[in-house]
């Protein structure tokens, strides 16, 4: 489902007409009408401005369709968390993934030497055999 269809279903659940939604969220008149009907898309500012009009809706519900429809929390529109990361290990991690990349530099360069080797035998060898 669209976020289109998730605000008509949050309307229609509140009991709103397009008309009143336009002034709930303060809208130029018949916005909430074009994007409901997909004619218009809604940038950032739009979506901050429902959210914040509408304090129940939940923001990811709403653009991504997670969750439930409405929260409990009003503080969850506001509230941004940092993920849960190891930053220490990120780092070494980083580190690790250098060392290797330098590792893997220096195995081609031996590996192109030791083509030129193969190469350097070949015509040696096709050399002697010609000699013969």
């Amino acid at each position: 489902m669209a976020s289109a269809n998730r605000l008509k279903q949050y309307l229609v659940a509140k009991g709103m007409n397009n008309r009143e939604a336009d002034d709930l969220f303060g809208f130029s008149n018949g916005l909430t009408g074009k994007f409901l009907a997909g004619k218009t898309v809604l940038g950032v500012d739009k979506i901050e401005n429902i959210l914040s009009a509408c304090p129940d809706l939940n923001g990811d519900w709403l653009i991504t369709g997670r969750g439930a429809m409405l929260v409990n929390d009003h503080s969850h529109h506001s509230q941004v968390t940092e993920p849960k990361t190891e930053y220490g290990r990120n780092k070494d991690l980083v580190a690790r993934i250098a060392e290797l990349e330098a590792r893997l530099a220096d195995k081609d360069e031996i590996i192109e030497a030791l083509r030129e080797t193969i190469k350097l035998y070949k015509t040696v060898t096709k050399n002697r055999t010609n000699s013969i």
